[in-house]
């Protein structure tokens, strides 16, 4: 038999609101999707969510104020084995503090295959799959603060590459996440007609407290050349900040010919001047 060896979870993503004094249950799933697969042990851990750096690299390691929901959870089971195509549905409680802190809390439920390299199947291909996470954004109610900075909101003046890219950091330095939208909106130089804007559904991040997220839009469909009006606007937590700026788009190659072109034309008069002087 050939198969990979593969976990799954779902939801991947979970967003509750919590009373402090109060019990919340619920459920996710874990799964051994492929029919084909083998059959896997696998280990249910609770681990607390953050993150690395701006570019929200995720870590299941390092605590701090917002991770108290941790030491709130029980599992109703932590082990089990599924065959292909099998999933189980496992239970949590998350008994809240009287004195729990309001604002986000949050935390990373952590499927992982046992000994993903062991097997009793000959041929089985073992996949990065072996570990995966339910990330789940808790609200404690009481006082909540929702505020935050755009800190940059760029636009390049040249794009010597396609697509047209922004750029972005924003921070959160309320006590709760909070989802910032881009809406990017681009027109032709000398028109208000825009050719392309993602204003219907603006892309949209959640940015958890006392972090910062630097963030990259594209215009995926931009052309190799051309002079273009490109707006961004940001809005997170009531604050909204909108950047406006000409685009040139000029792959390089062409850049180059221009300055060939350029540096032709001057030596053509450089060489004029020189043959007029001449007696």
């Amino acid at each position: 038999m050939t198969g990979s060896l593969t976990i799954g979870i779902s939801p991947g993503i979970q967003e509750i609101v919590l009373n402090p004094g109060e019990v919340y249950e619920g459920d996710f799933l874990v799964l051994n999707p492929y029919p084909d697969g083998a059959k896997i042990d696998y280990e249910i851990s609770v681990r607390p969510l953050s993150v690395k750096d701006e570019l929200y690299n995720l870590s299941f390691s390092v605590a701090d104020d917002y991770n108290q929901i941790v030491d709130w959870v029980t599992l109703a089971k932590r082990e089990g084995t599924l065959l292909p195509k099998e999933e189980a549905s496992i239970h949590y409680v998350i008994s809240v503090p009287e004195d729990a802190p309001a604002g986000g809390q949050y935390l990373s439920f952590i499927a992982a295959i046992k000994n993903p390299n062991a097997s009793s199947d000959a041929g089985i291909s073992v996949s990065d799959n072996t570990r995966v996470a339910s990330l789940l954004y808790a609200t404690v109610k009481g006082e909540t603060r929702e505020s935050g900075r755009i800190i940059e909101n760029n636009i390049p003046l040249f794009s010597l590459d396609t697509p047209i890219r922004t750029t972005s950091v924003v921070q959160n330095t309320g006590n709760v996440h909070g989802r910032a939208t881009y809406v990017l909106q681009v027109f032709p130089l000398f028109s208000d007609e825009e050719v392309f804007t993602n204003a219907e559904t603006p892309a949209e991040s959640t940015i958890i407290p006392a972090t910062k997220l630097f963030s990259e839009k594209t215009w995926d469909s931009t052309p190799m050349l051309g002079i273009y009006r490109v707006v961004q606007t940001i809005k997170f937590a009531g604050v909204e900040d909108s950047a406006e700026s000409v685009s040139i788009v000029c792959p390089i190659w062409f850049l180059g010919l221009c300055i060939l072109f350029i540096a032709s034309v001057i030596s053509m008069f450089i060489n004029k001047i020189k043959m007029h002087k001449k007696p």
